[in-house]
């Protein structure tokens, strides 16, 4: 009985490396996001306790430099915000495209498995069929072989 070799298996070893890298990519995208994601967190928790704290830190009666220190702060923390949710949203960004790559990888390598699987028992059926001939064969050459040697005896 042969082995069953797959013409294209170096291909399907790629499609199967380029998945992995592929799944690689999604994983560092969602930790980047992830990242992002709490950075954006603790920075609008830092706004939300920092606002706290400067109006309670100026009293009830602020003088004009407090206010515009109170408003200079603010705007600093609300641009490093806005810079930390344009960090999440690229990054979720990478995460959808990762995602799609990693569904691209995953569907073109699941056609050469079909491809694959499909050859393979296209190969068993023809093995049986060979062994089955050759049974055969066998059969009929001992059936022969008998009776040629009924006919010499009598």
């Amino acid at each position: 009985m042969s082995r069953f070799s797959f013409r294209l298996q170096k291909v399907l070893e790629l499609k199967e490396k380029s998945e992995q890298v592929a799944a690689t990519r999604l994983a560092r995208a969602q930790d980047r996001a992830d990242e992002a994601r709490t950075a954006l967190e603790a920075l609008a928790a830092v706004r939300t306790a920092g606002t706290a704290r400067l109006a309670a830190a100026h009293g009830e009666s602020p003088t004009v430099g407090q206010l515009r220190n109170f408003s200079f702060v603010l705007e600093q923390i609300d641009q490093q915000v806005t810079r930390a949710a344009d960090a999440a949203t690229t990054a979720e960004s990478g995460v959808v495209d990762a995602q799609a790559q990693l569904t691209a990888a995953h569907q073109a390598r699941r056609v050469l498995d079909r491809l694959r699987d499909k050859k393979k028992d296209e190969w068993q059926i023809a093995e049986t069929q060979s062994d089955l001939q050759s049974m055969d064969d066998l059969a009929l050459t001992r059936f022969s072989k008998q009776n040629q040697q009924s006919s010499d005896d009598a």
